[in-house]
Order: structure tokens, then sequence, then C-alpha cells
């Protein structure tokens, strides 16, 4: 069941938000392209233009790991559209909504069942491995993006993984 329009709310239209990202894009200079898809959904990221090698480094921004966490992309997008200018002036990579089929469908899980936050270590993830390659070798000055939950090892300790 697809959430995209339930009771009006738009919340859960991952879509409209790519739609969104797309334009301010454009408006920030910012290149737009699909570097995975999650099922029927196209994953996109957004970044700087112009060569790496320029001294400056990245700001790293992402969002919509589980999609049953709506507000998250949309605020991304709303902090976006309010600071055109900084994104003009800085690096930026940004992945504004990680499993759009999550939030399609209001659920932590992609398409396959699988919680993309538990799988961040794991580059074999088709999507994990082209996350990875869209970072390639970027010197990343500040990274923001939600807190890693715990979780219990094999041998029972508690730690935390990314």
């Amino acid at each position: 069941m697809s959430f995209a329009s339930f009771n009006g709310h738009r919340a859960h239209d991952c879509v409209q938000l790519a739609r969104r990202w797309a334009v301010l894009a454009r408006r920030a200079g910012l290149g737009w392209r699909r570097f995975a898809t999650a099922g029927e959904y196209p994953v996109h990221a957004a970044g700087s233009t112009g060569s790496l090698r320029d001294g400056r480094a990245t700001i790293y921004l992402s969002a919509g790991v589980h999609g049953d966490e709506a507000a998250a992309p949309w605020g991304l997008l709303a902090w976006a559209e309010a600071h055109v200018a900084l994104l003009r002036a800085h690096r930026f990579l940004i992945f504004p909504c990680l499993n759009p089929h999550g939030l399609a469908h209001n659920t932590r899980a992609d398409q396959r069942g699988v919680d993309l936050n538990r799988t961040f270590h794991d580059l074999t993830e088709p999507l994990i491995g082209a996350w990875r390659k869209v970072i390639g070798e970027r010197e990343l000055s500040l990274a923001l993006l939600p807190p890693p939950a715990p979780v219990k090892d094999e041998d029972e300790n508690s730690r935390f993984r990314r």
C-alpha cells in the first residue's frame, strides 16, 4: 500500500520529493542524478559541480534511510530551499532520500525487506555499494545524518554500527 496520498498528506510522496529536489538543484547550480534504484523508485544525489581538486572539502547531507521517518527528507528539502546561496557557495553532496521505497510505503525497510541502517557496512548491498561509489574519494569536512541505533553483536556486546 502506498501512502503517497494518505488523507491528503504528501509526506510519503517520494516522486513529488524528487521533483522538488530536481527544481532546487537547478536553482542552486547543483548536479542532480539517479545513482541507483530501490524497486520502482530512483535514488538520487545532488552535488556541487566542478573540480574536486579546488581545495574545498565536501559537506555531506543525507536523509530518508528509514521511510517511516518522513520528516527528515522533507525537512532537508525545506532547509535547502531556504539556503540556496549557501548551497552555491560551498561544496555539497546531498542524498535527499536514500530509501524512496520505504518512504512511499511508510516502512523502515527497502523493497527487499532490508533495514538499510543495519547494512551500511556491507558494500555488497546494491544501494550501499552505489552510494559509496558516488562518495568516492571525496574529503568530507562535515557529515550530517541520523545517529546510528544500538544493535546487539553476536557476542551480546551492545555497540553502534554505521
